[in-house]
């Protein structure tokens, strides 16, 4: 985890390191029964420049009990579905404990580990949001489970203060990929079901 987090690599280099590494392990946490997250295809020319290439990032993943087998790099069946989400979640933790180390902004799931899968995040200014707590903004995440969740940052709790749902699967597909702020408080998703809901 250290050397997947640490200072010696381009900035945008890390950055890509850092945001691939923790999709791949997020799905694990989330889905660890799911084939296609249980195999990665190490030909693959962005996993193997994000993840493969960089000092660290394959050790990361043998750590959650990946192995090499070919092309592929695969959790293997003797890994149980509740042990490789347990070892991905570890994995996170340490990740974001080098990120607080090295100087790098943590991950989201550090700081709301139960964030289901987000694919996109936003940060929404207060502009006249809650009146009784002016400094309070809102970090706003869409996920896999096509659910919007908002949670403010002041008071700080890991249970979200807005969940809003909406958006769902289509074509055998899910989640909500796009979040933005509209100003006073309000927001705009987009999800794979071809909606944009505000």
């Amino acid at each position: 985890a250290s050397y997947v987090a640490r200072d010696d690599k381009k900035s945008t280099e890390r950055v890509e390191s850092l945001r691939v590494v923790t999709i791949l392990l997020s799905n694990i946490c989330d889905t660890p029964s799911s084939a296609k997250f249980r195999r990665i295809n190490a030909s693959n020319a962005k996993i193997s420049r994000a993840v493969l290439t960089p000092p660290g990032g394959e050790a990361l993943l043998g750590a959650c009990g990946f192995r090499r087998d070919g092309e592929n790099i695969e959790l293997p069946l003797s890994v149980t579905d509740d042990e490789a989400s347990a070892r991905a979640k570890a994995c996170l933790q340490a990740l974001d404990a080098a990120c607080e180390q090295e100087g790098v902004p943590l991950m989201l799931s550090a700081l709301h580990p139960h964030v289901h899968g987000a694919r996109a995040c936003c940060f929404v200014p207060n502009d006249g949001l809650q009146a009784s707590a002016p400094s309070s903004c809102l970090i706003v995440a869409g996920a896999l489970d096509n659910v919007v969740r908002a949670w403010t940052t002041w008071p700080r709790s890991e249970e979200p203060g807005y969940v809003l749902e909406g958006h769902e699967g289509a074509r055998g597909v899910n989640g909500v990929i796009a979040v933005c702020s509209l100003g006073g408080g309000r927001i705009a998703t987009g999800g794979r079901d071809g909606k944009a809901r505000a």
